[in-house]
């Protein structure tokens, strides 16, 4: 935590002090696209917890943004979000109500996707470089699903949603007219860091 906490100030003063040394470098009516693949809080503890037969897994939380230059300095975007975790029981037993013991395996898969607006403000201008903070606030809906080896188990699945909200911290650098890469800080869902390619048009 006190590394993240130290990237996040860090993040923190260099987007104050762009400000101060180059002007802004988003333009009015540029779109930026990317596309990435981030770190998670749940997903980490998902992954942390394997033991004996039975083992986590988590993916990343693949991410995809579209974002609007309204001005110089402020953008509109959208952003989407996937993930999914879970857990995969082997040899799991228990005595059904005729008395039976019943042993199977079996995989519960927990999955969220997150859709939501991003207002950012862009400090910097540089033809390479671009700082910006924002929020990213909308809808993550979750679903859970069971699946078993045993022919007789009623496989179920939940849905429920809930607001989302973030705030965020990022660059890009763009190596060429078009293309480049990006770098996220996130207080919030649906991750901490994030990372990937962009394309401006």
């Amino acid at each position: 935590m006190k590394k993240f906490i130290s990237l996040i100030t860090l993040c923190t003063f260099f987007l104050l002090m762009s400000g101060t040394t180059v002007k802004a470098q988003k333009e009015q009516g540029q779109i930026s696209i990317g596309a990435g693949a981030g770190w998670s809080l749940i997903g980490g503890l998902f992954s942390a917890i394997s033991g004996g037969t039975n083992t986590t897994f988590a993916s990343p939380v693949w991410n995809a943004t579209f974002d609007y230059g309204l001005s110089d300095n402020f953008s509109l975007g959208i952003a989407f979000g996937y993930q999914t975790m879970g857990i995969n029981y082997v040899d799991y037993w228990y005595t059904n109500s005729q008395g039976t013991t019943v042993t199977e395996d079996f995989k519960w898969t927990l999955s969220r996707m997150n859709i939501a607006a991003r207002p950012l403000i862009h400090f910097g201008h540089s033809e390479d470089l671009d700082l910006y903070a924002g929020i990213r606030a909308g809808i993550t809906n979750w679903g859970s699903k069971t699946e078993s080896s045993d022919p007789n188990f009623d496989e179920g699945q939940i849905k429920m949603g809930n607001f989302g909200f973030q705030a965020l911290f990022g660059t890009r650098y763009y190596f060429s007219e078009m293309i480049g890469m990006h770098f996220e800080v996130g207080l919030g869902a649906p991750y901490l860091v994030e990372g990937g390619i962009s394309v401006r048009l």
